[in-house]
C-alpha cells in the first residue's frame, strides 16, 4: 500500500507531491535531535553552576618577607663581607661603614660622663658631710673618706669646699662671739648704773638737806647732783644699747644657722643637675653606641643576598638606602597579592584559592591549591590598580613538576590569586545583562 502511494505521489505535480509525501526519516531524526538537545541544554542552563572568583594579582614572597638591608646614617663603605648570591647566617656581618666619626663621638661622651660621675660621688659625699653637720658642730674632715671620690683632684675639690664652709662657719660664731660680749658689757653697764642710781640720788638728798642748813658747798651739792642726773640720763641709752644688741645676736645667730641651710641647699641643688646632666649623657652615650654598634650591618635571617647595590670601599650610603635584600633559607613561600575594592567584601580566611604562577601557563602546568590566611582592613596604593587591598595566601607546593623535572618555586614570581567566593547559576549570567537592560530602558529620570 506504502508502494502504492508512492507510485500515486509520483504521478502528481511537482508541487502537490511534495505537500503530500511524508518528511524523510532522518530530518525528523534531526529535528527530535534538535528538540532533546534543546530541552537538555536549558536543564544544564537552570542546574549547572560555575564558580565566582575574585582575582588578586600578586607575586610570591617568603612567609618571613625578604629582609632589606639599610643604614641608619650616612657613611663610608669600610668592608664589603659578601656578593650576590652569597648564602649568609643570621648574625653574620655583611658591611662595615667607617666608624671614626661614631666612635669619636662615643669617646667623647664617654670623658664626659666619666667626669660627671665623678662630680656626682663628689657631691653625694658633700650632700652627706652636710646633713650631719648639726647646729652647734661645723662637721669633721675626718669622717670624709676618699673611697667613694674616684681621683684626687675631686677629692680636693671636696675638701676645699667643706674648708670654706667651716671657715664661713668659724667667722660667723666669731662675730656672734663678739656681738654676745658687746651685749653683756651693756647688760653690765645698765645694771651698774640701775644700782649706782638710787644710791646716789639717796646721798644727793641727804648733801641737800646738808646745804640748807649751811652745812656743805652749794658747788658739792650741784656736783653730786649732775653726777645723778648724768647716770639717770646714761641709762635708757645703755638700754637700747642692749636691745639693739640682742637684736644683731639674734641676726647674727639666724645668719650662722643660714649657712649650714644654704650649704644643704646648694649641695642638693649642685647634685641634682650633676645627676641631670649624668642621665642625658648616658642617653646620648647609649644612642652613640648603638649608631657605632650600626657601622657593622649585620643578616639578620640566614639566606641568599639578592640586589646588592654597594661593592666598592669608601662608597657613600645615605640613611634608608636599600643595599641589598636577603631572602631567606628555607622559608615557605606565599603569595602577597592586592584584591581589587570591588572584591573585598566577599573574601575572608579560610577561603579555597586557586593560584596561577605566571611564569608557567596554567593550561599546561596546571594551578596550585592555597587558602586565603590573612586580609589587610586597609588599602594600600598601588600604581596601576589604584588602592587595594592586601591579602596573604598559603600555597599547598613549593615545587612543580615542569617538563618531568621538578622546579622549585621562587620569591618575586608573578603570581594570580583566584578565590572562590561562591557560585551562580548559569541562566542568571545569561539573563543577568537582558534583567539589567530591562530595569535601566524602564527608569525614567
Amino acid at each position: 500500500m506504502a508502494k502504492s502511494n508512492k507510485v500515486n505521489f509520483e504521478f502528481l505535480p511537482a508541487a502537490l507531491e511534495i505537500q503530500a509525501a511524508p518528511a524523510p526519516r532522518w530530518a525528523r531524526s534531526i529535528m527530535w535531535s534538535l528538540v532533546i538537545f534543546l530541552v537538555i541544554a536549558i536543564v544544564w542552563l537552570c542546574w549547572g553552576r560555575i564558580d565566582i572568583v575574585a582575582s588578586a594579582q600578586g607575586k610570591l614572597v617568603p612567609q618571613q618577607q625578604v629582609q632589606v638591608i639599610q643604614p641608619i646614617e650616612t657613611g663610608a663603605v669600610l668592608a664589603v663581607h659578601i656578593e650576590e648570591g652569597s648564602q649568609v647566617v643570621a648574625g653574620q656581618v655583611l658591611l662595615e661603614l667607617d666608624p671614626a666619626i661614631t666612635l669619636a663621638d662615643k669617646q667623647d661622651l664617654t670623658a664626659q660622663l666619666d667626669h660627671v660621675n665623678a662630680q656626682v660621688d663628689r657631691l653625694r659625699e658633700l650632700l652627706l658631710f652636710a646633713q650631719q653637720v648639726s647646729e652647734n658642730d661645723e662637721g669633721q674632715i675626718s669622717s670624709v673618706t676618699q673611697k667613694s671620690v674616684h681621683n684626687d683632684t675631686d677629692y680636693n675639690l671636696l675638701l676645699s669646699q667643706i674648708k670654706e664652709f667651716q671657715q664661713s662657719r668659724r667667722a660667723a660664731w666669731s662675730v656672734i662671739g663678739g656681738l654676745e660680749a658687746q651685749l653683756i658689757g651693756a647688760q653690765l653697764s645698765v645694771k651698774k648704773i640701775q644700782t649706782m642710781l638710787p644710791l646716789i640720788e639717796e646721798r644727793t638728798q641727804s648733801l641737800k638737806v646738808l646745804e640748807n642748813e649751811k652745812l656743805v658747798a652749794r658747788e658739792q651739792y650741784l656736783a653730786l647732783k649732775q653726777e645723778a642726773l648724768d647716770l639717770a640720763g646714761q641709762l635708757p641709752i645703755e638700754q637700747a644699747t642692749v636691745r639693739e644688741l640682742k637684736s644683731q645676736v639674734n641676726q647674727a645667730k639666724a645668719q650662722y644657722a643660714l649657712l649650714l641651710t644654704d650649704f644643704r641647699k646648694q649641695s642638693l641643688i649642685e647634685l641634682n643637675d650633676a645627676l641631670s646632666r649624668q642621665a642625658t649623657l648616658k642617653q646620648q652615650l647609649a644612642k652613640s653606641t648603638f649608631l657605632e654598634e650600626k657601622t657593622r650591618l649585620v643578616a639578620p635571617v640566614s639566606g641568599t643576598v639578592e640586589a646588592l647595590s654597594v661593592t666598592t670601599i669608601g662608597q657613600i650610603v645615605t640613611p634608608a638606602q636599600e643595599l641589598m635584600r636577603i631572602v631567606p633559607k628555607n622559608d615557605t613561600l606565599i603569595v602577597d597579592a592586592g584584591l581589587l575594592n570591588k572584591d573585598i567584601g566577599f573574601v575572608f580566611n579560610g577561603q579555597v584559592v586557586e593560584v596561577k604562577i605566571e611564569s608557567f601557563p596554567f593550561t599546561r602546568y596546571g594551578v596550585i591549591e592555597g587558602k586565603v590566611i590573612d586580609v589587610s582592613m586597609d588599602a594600600i596604593e598601588h600604581d596601576v590598580h589604584g588602592l587595594v587591598f592586601p591579602i596573604k595566601v598559603s600555597i599547598e607546593k613549593q615545587l612543580m613538576l615542569i617538563d618531568g623535572r621538578t622546579v622549585a618555586l621562587s620569591s618575586g614570581m608573578a603570581a594570580t590569586a583566584e578565590v572562590k567566593t561562591g557560585y551562580r547559576r548559569i541562566i542568571e549570567f545569561l539573563l543577568s545583562p537582558i534583567i539589567q537592560s530591562v530595569d535601566e530602558g524602564a527608569r525614567e529620570r
